[in-house]
């Protein structure tokens, strides 16, 4: 199967580009990828459409033609991009365009946007390209250009092909043919239906294929070769791409003798287009394909020979080409030897083209990858510049937080630390003392052993010693402890004379906390701060750096 042609100029005048095709087979698309973008690189460009309905051709108070000098300025461009500046042609694309816009030269306009976006097919910036046509198709329908639109599809549709999705490429040929205005040159039109004709050949929508056709050979009618007609080699021109897409369509429905007739149509209407040797060479093709599904061996491979000798002066995918049609011919007649020898060279070439592309496709994504890096780059500057300024606000917030709640817990603790003291002073017991003694000799006796003795300093001292210092029991204790004290414990009651005893070392010795602890009877630092802080509602350190503070 045959697919897709490149155009190569051909004659030019005011308003019309032609230009003529070849093709290659569609198991060499993927060998040489750029060829699906032959109608982008060249007959687009040299495909010139006449000024927008809306635009006047002068300018009344100059005589201006401004379409031929925006026109002459797109050229300028175009030859950039014909030589392969393409960042000279990028630089002048934004001067053509505004020349274009000031004076209403919308179909120019977009054709030198068409150029810029189709750069990015070539360099396989899909999502770009995609996003380009969505522009160039929302700022026509806001001009309200049907040209335009047209083009933004074509554009889509061609990033599809590229990329072998047929029929996303098929969906929007369909869009750019229905937008295209009738009254337009057919040229862009005509390379339009060739590449639709193309998708949906892929997709086999033979039908669709049909109604595809129809329109078309209703274009070429309104355009007949006659003698006398000075654009006659174009219209002849177009008749040729349409009977090479015809004859792909009936070689996939096995329509043979239909097919030899539509190539020789093609060969009568290539004969006035001026016998191009790239299209001469695609007939031959296409006749060695036809003679080898026929069986007729001899005759496609005097055809595959001729073609092998036209395809050495245009590319090595012709070469390919041919190479195949020959490998099967002779085939069919038996001589393996030469066949497989066809073969070897086939695969030498198919070799040298996939290392090309290997190259090229490695080259495009190490620009990709640099470009990645580079944003990578500013982007994590950025982050670290962001993250930066949040982690110094966040500092100074917390210092700012930090000073102010070191302030209010030193005013809070001076505050405590002298109400500690003034309950020292008012109180030098920790515990209440019976106003009565003789009603509670007992209590009164050991409120005395407490003061004089201080044995509560015994980390071991229990309820039991105090007994029998006192002769008495622990029962008797206990009572009289919780009856002068208001209720408290044995332990509790100890608890108070312990950490009386530690308020005053802290305030009065430097003592280390935990030598404090074990000084006042505490077995643990832990335990002293635990019932400290349930005394005096702050910790031993908080009180000592309140009396530092006063």
């Amino acid at each position: 199967m045959y697919c897709l042609h490149l155009f190569v100029p051909l004659q030019s005048n005011k308003h019309t580009t032609v230009a003529v095709f070849t093709a290659v087979q569609i198991n060499n698309m993927r060998k040489v990828p750029f060829i699906y973008l032959a109608v982008f690189a060249v007959l687009f460009a040299a495909c010139n459409a006449p000024a927008d309905k809306n635009a006047s051709d002068t300018t009344k108070s100059t005589n201006i033609n401004w379409h031929d000098s925006c026109e002459a300025a797109y050229q300028h461009m175009q030859a950039y991009y014909l030589a392969g500046q393409y960042d000279s042609m990028h630089a002048e694309a934004p001067a053509v365009m505004e020349l274009c816009s000031k004076h209403a030269q919308w179909n120019i306009y977009y054709n030198a946007w068409e150029r810029l976006a189709e750069r990015l097919a070539w360099e396989q910036e899909y999502d770009r390209l995609a996003a380009e046509a969505e522009a160039m198709r929302t700022d026509a329908v806001k001009r309200d250009n049907e040209y335009g639109q047209a083009i933004a599809y074509y554009v889509l549709a061609q990033g599809y092909l590229v990329q072998d999705n047929f029929a996303e490429a098929a969906r929007y040929y369909e869009q750019a043919v229905n937008h295209y205005p009738t009254s337009e040159n057919p040229s862009m039109l005509n390379i339009i239906y060739n590449s639709y004709s193309q998708a949906l050949l892929h997709i086999k929508e033979y039908d669709r294929m049909d109604e595809l056709h129809k329109k078309w050979r209703q274009m070429l009618d309104r355009y007949p070769v006659d003698d006398d007609n000075p654009a006659r080699d174009v219209y002849a021109n177009w008749r040729v791409q349409y009977y090479f897409c015809t004859y792909l369509l009936q070689m996939e429905r096995s329509q043979y003798n239909q097919a030899a007739a539509t190539l020789d149509s093609a060969v009568y209407y290539e004969v006035i287009d001026g016998n191009i040797p790239a299209n001469i060479n695609l007939i031959m093709r296409y006749r060695c394909k036809l003679a080898n599904v026929r069986g007729h061996y001899a005759e496609a491979l005097t055809y595959a020979d001729s073609t092998l000798r036209m395809s050495a002066n245009i590319d090595d995918a012709a070469v390919i080409g041919a190479l195949e049609d020959r490998t099967i011919a002779l085939k069919g007649l038996g001589r393996y030897a030469e066949a497989l020898a066809d073969h070897e060279q086939l695969k030498q070439l198919n070799d040298s083209i996939i290392q090309t592309d290997n190259r090229e496709q490695l080259n495009v994504l190490n620009k990709r990858f640099e470009v990645a890096e580079l944003q990578l780059s500013e982007q994590r500057t950025r982050s670290q510049l962001y993250i930066s300024m949040v982690v110094v606000v966040l500092l100074l917030v917390i210092v700012a937080f930090g000073i102010i709640y070191t302030r209010r817990v030193r005013q809070k603790n001076r505050k405590l630390y002298e109400q500690i003291m003034l309950l020292q002073k008012v109180n030098s017991q920790p515990v209440a003392e019976v106003t009565n003694p003789e009603s509670n000799p007992l209590y009164t006796s050991i409120c005395e052993l407490m003061h004089q003795e201080k044995p509560y300093t015994d980390a071991d001292f229990s309820r039991e010693d105090l007994a029998s210092r006192l002769a008495t029991n622990r029962t008797y204790i206990a009572d009289a402890i919780r009856e002068g004290s208001g209720g408290l414990s044995f332990q509790q009651f100890l608890t108070a004379y312990r950490v009386s005893h530690a308020t005053h070392l802290l305030a009065e010795t430097d003592y280390s906390i935990e030598q404090i602890a074990f000084a006042s009877g505490f077995n643990s630092r832990q335990v002293f701060a635990r019932a400290f802080r349930e005394q005096h509602g702050l910790s031993p350190s908080d009180f000592r750096q309140a009396r530092h503070n006063l």
